[in-house]
């Protein structure tokens, strides 16, 4: 489920790659980059 969560913000944010790489080594910090992306 969080990775597809991942990459919906992929598909709608264009640095979604700095995210993705970050998430993928600290899911915590995914959390928050989820909530920014969903307030911006």
């Amino acid at each position: 489920m969080q990775h597809k969560s991942i990459y919906e913000i992929s598909e709608k944010q264009a640095i979604s790659n700095r995210i993705v790489e970050v998430c993928a080594v600290d899911t915590n910090y995914f959390r928050h980059a989820k909530i920014i992306f969903e307030d911006s």
